[in-house]
């Protein structure tokens, strides 16, 4: 149903899906005042239907016909390699950012408890604050004050804690890194919305577990901060041109750095190899079909996520053809019709804002 529809260049199944669904009015949407940082901004139909436009361009564009492959493509992605020297000392600064508490660790493994989740919250009374100003935000719209941290964990959830960390590392990566305050807000928006995503589309390929969609997409683009400034300033280049500018892409940089956060490795693979589906066919990218699929997610939600923010549109890369038979049509057109989804933005982007801010 989907891709004879976008190879015809029509979109309108993404607005008809949208509108035959029930509307949603976001809970928060009346307590948010304008000036309040945690209120996620425009929440409305006029937002909502041209969110449904960028997401239909997003998936013209990621299911249009592939370019012919640059020679030497495959090398890049076949297996982890080591890296350079200097992309290997920055990937170990890195990952000495979030030594010592154990929680990004934790949030990376679906089984840890809340309750193990919360006392490490609770060791850093900075996040644990942090923590708090979220649950009791109009984000959530609880009718009382909460003050225990464990009940704060519960009420915004392990993905919206996760995404506070993760950004709140970013930034501070992004500003040892040299990165200017705009090019790091720049960079945990949009790891921010590409994760949200990948969660969302997550379901599109069967077996895949939408937690771990949402870490891979929230850390995709980590491997820009292991390589110089320039690859974090500017819309992202093809791997080919990062290997001759900095002798890595940044996909792969991000293994090395997901490596330091002992991550489960099916994250850090994926990371590797966001970039392989519109740069090296599926046999030859030397994958198992579940990394496959994990890596298919995230360069969905890389695009989409790209197609949003309009001005990076025209880094959007089609996926090659062997990759889409990973992908049910029918369940990715209901993922992204859902009016949730506007939503749900919304309040990654109140997050981002926050984590930033704060940083700053």
């Amino acid at each position: 149903m989907l891709l004879p529809r976008l190879r015809r260049g029509d979109a309108s199944w993404l607005r008809t899906k949208a509108a035959s669904r029930p509307p949603v009015t976001p809970f928060f949407a009346a307590k948010a005042g304008p000036t309040d940082p945690l209120a996620p901004a425009g929440l409305s139909e006029a937002t909502t239907a041209h969110m449904l436009e960028r997401l239909a361009f997003g998936l013209e564009r990621l299911f249009a016909e592939p370019t012919p492959l640059p020679p030497g493509c495959a090398g890049m992605f076949a297996r982890p390699r080591p890296s350079p020297p200097a992309v290997a000392a920055a990937a170990k600064r890195l990952g000495g950012l979030a030594a010592g508490s154990g929680l990004l660790a934790r949030l990376g493994d679906p089984a840890t408890p809340l309750g193990v989740v919360a006392s490490l919250v609770s060791a850093d009374p900075i996040l644990a604050g942090q923590v708090l100003t979220i649950a009791n935000s109009p984000l959530f719209g609880l009718r009382g004050q909460l003050a225990d941290v464990e009940k704060a964990v519960a009420v915004i959830g392990l993905a919206n804690l996760k995404a506070l960390v993760f950004s709140e590392l970013l930034e501070q990566g992004g500003s040892q890194a040299g990165l200017s305050r705009a090019a790091r807000q720049g960079l945990v928006t949009h790891m921010a919305r590409t994760a949200v995503l990948a969660r969302r589309i997550a379901p599109a390929l069967p077996g895949l577990d939408p937690a771990m969609a949402y870490t891979a997409g929230l850390l995709h683009d980590v491997g820009k901060l292991a390589l110089p400034a320039g690859a974090a300033e500017r819309r992202s280049r093809p791997p080919q041109e990062e290997v001759a500018c900095w002798g890595d892409h940044h996909g792969a940089a991000g293994w090395a750095v997901c490596q330091r956060f002992e991550l489960p490795a099916a994250v850090g693979q994926a990371v590797r190899l966001h970039h392989g589906p519109g740069w090296v066919e599926l046999e030859d990218g030397g994958a198992g079909l579940a990394e496959a699929r994990l890596a298919v997610a995230v360069a969905l939600a890389e695009g989409l996520a790209l197609a949003l923010e309009e001005d990076d549109a025209a880094g959007i890369v089609p996926l090659r053809h062997s990759y889409r038979f990973l992908i049910r049509d029918a369940v990715l057109a209901d993922a992204l019709a859902d009016p949730g989804l506007t939503a749900e933005m919304g309040r990654a982007m109140a997050l981002v804002r926050l984590a930033c801010g704060e940083a700053a």
